[in-house]
């Protein structure tokens, strides 16, 4: 009877503290003027987090484990384009994954909406710097995802919900790449970035 009652403070803590911590993550979120303002972005991340909550209800709560071996598992992007393009090789068996189907319906859903808001249109590389940035951050982003477990989907709000240690470590990292990703785009290259960093400057 006491270990029940110290499983159930222990997990009455737990809840507890993953509440104040969400509470304080949203509301530094919402102090920005710009995204309350910005409906758009807080229909786009409610409707994120309502998507996150409906993959574990349905993987996990509404999952019948004595007709199907279904992995307990929300949104992520990683593994399952991985999966989905070996479903489509050969093994159609593997369609039939929460995960795998998650990224053609992402697709056709993006599609809809596009086409609906007539925002659909080609794109194009500009020249071959452009296209050769694109396929490098490309690279990066698939050695990253592997390394991290996840994608900012996966580990930045999937492993979120569920408090996971990987999740604060993960999503420092993503916001120091981007922030870096971005000053080297400015720069035009990490050479010059470290040469505009570390040479010294000329006297007038």
């Amino acid at each position: 009877m006491a270990g029940n009652f110290a499983a159930s403070d222990r997990a009455g803590c737990e809840a507890a503290c993953s509440f104040d911590i969400r509470t304080i993550a949203c509301g530094w979120a919402l102090k920005d003027a710009r995204l309350r303002q910005t409906r758009r972005l807080l229909t786009a991340g409610m409707v994120l987090g309502l998507a996150i909550v409906a993959g574990w209800c349905v993987t996990g709560i509404l999952a019948d484990e004595f007709s199907t071996s279904l992995r307990v598992q929300s949104l992520t992007f990683v593994a399952p384009v991985a999966r989905a393009l070996f479903a489509v090789i050969g093994s159609h068996a593997a369609w039939l994954d929460f995960g795998v189907m998650t990224v053609p319906g992402v697709v056709l859903g993006a599609f809809i909406h596009a086409r609906s808001k007539a925002g659909f249109r080609w794109e194009a590389f500009d020249d071959h710097h452009e296209m050769r940035r694109h396929l490098t951050g490309a690279a990066l982003m698939g050695f990253g995802g592997v390394l991290a477990g996840g994608c900012t989907i996966g580990q930045g709000l999937t492993a979120g919900s569920l408090m996971a240690v990987t999740w604060p470590i993960t999503v420092a990292g993503m916001i120091l790449g981007a922030r870096l990703g971005i000053v080297i785009l400015m720069e035009g290259s990490l050479r010059e970035l470290l040469r505009s960093r570390f040479e010294p400057r000329s006297g007038k």
